[in-house]
């Protein structure tokens, strides 16, 4: 597979979903694969190289290419072949659409989202007040 797209619909603010999903250490806790994350500066822009500790042990850089505050944010591995887009669509105050797209220039994803990520992703963010 070299493209996998996933759509989910969060009870919560764009501003607190967008928030959430770029701000470290948040990832370890609704990514399975990923146990530490960190930036190379706050807040982030493009430009912010985000490095991910993997579950494997190994780490991986990521640079962010897009961001546009509460609606785009948009990582490139630094060999440039792996990219994710997060886009985030308001539904009113308290509820948005959040478009995940990831994507590979050569061969397959390796270890691409499923809809338990995403899920694990909402259910985190509901439970909060």
């Amino acid at each position: 597979m070299r493209e996998n797209r996933l759509t989910i619909r969060i009870q919560k603010s764009i501003h607190e979903v967008f928030k959430y999903t770029i701000t470290p250490p948040n990832t370890k806790f609704w990514v399975d694969s990923i146990v530490d994350e960190k930036t190379s500066e706050w807040p982030v822009r493009v430009g912010t190289v985000y490095q991910e500790q993997m579950k494997s042990g190994g780490w991986e850089n990521y640079k962010v290419v897009d961001f546009k505050e509460n609606r785009v944010f948009e990582l490139v591995s630094t060999d440039g072949n792996y990219h994710a887009r997060y886009t985030y669509e308001p539904l009113g105050n308290s509820v948005c659409v959040l478009v995940y797209y990831e994507w590979v220039d050569l061969g397959d994803l390796k270890d691409p989202f499923n809809e338990d990520t995403l899920v694990r992703l909402k259910s985190l963010l509901e439970s909060f007040v």
